[in-house]
């Protein structure tokens, strides 16, 4: 799976895809691993578990959007506690956003990287 979306010219004429973004739970585990492992290409038994530590530590936050029953996405945002001889401070930092390529382009990693702003 390629990382980023191939750029058009047209790409603007893509009607935004409805979608409803919530934080991840047990059953969209399988789903974000199947889109982490495609786009990393790496095993999916890794992200499977990466996605279910994820629901069980307060460091991390991971939000899922759904189009209809398919799960069309994720963004995730951590709690990165940096060194003292850092420029940055340690904090909450977006750390990653994925969407299905069949339907980038349509704002879904808009509202996902929205939604963990908030």
């Amino acid at each position: 799976m390629p990382e980023f979306a191939e750029f058009t010219d047209d790409s603007g004429d893509l009607d935004p895809l409805p979608v409803l973004v919530s934080t991840l739970a047990n059953e969209d585990v399988r789903a974000c691993a199947t889109l982490a492992a495609a786009r990393e290409d790496e095993p999916m038994d890794r992200w499977i578990g990466a996605f279910q530590r994820a629901l069980e530590d307060d460091r991390q936050l991971v939000l899922v959007a759904r189009s209809g029953s398919d799960l069309v996405g994720y963004g995730k945002a951590s709690w990165l506690q940096l060194p003292a001889d850092c420029n940055a401070p340690s904090g909450w930092y977006l750390t990653g956003v994925v969407v299905d390529p069949a339907v980038r382009r349509r704002g879904v990693g808009r509202l996902l990287t929205r939604a963990r702003l908030i």
